[in-house]
């Protein structure tokens, strides 16, 4: 959609992907450039770790028996 818009971009798997924006960004060209970065679930950044920890803290606190 962006290309059809008149932007440059590509899609980013790995970082030889960003080869692409290296050379639309030295080639000082005009307009948008789109980098379509895709997500791995292998990699974690640690505040994400922290977060899932965090929630699933809580939500095992949610559904522990009340003690009497």
């Amino acid at each position: 959609m962006a290309r059809s818009l008149g932007a440059d971009g590509a899609t980013i798997r790995t970082l030889d992907d960003l080869d692409t924006l290296r050379a639309w960004l030295t080639s000082e060209a005009n307009g948008v450039f789109l980098a379509d970065c895709r997500v791995s679930s292998t990699v974690v950044a640690p505040y994400m770790a922290e977060i899932v920890a965090m929630s699933a803290k809580a939500r095992a606190a949610t559904l522990e028996p009340a003690v009497a």
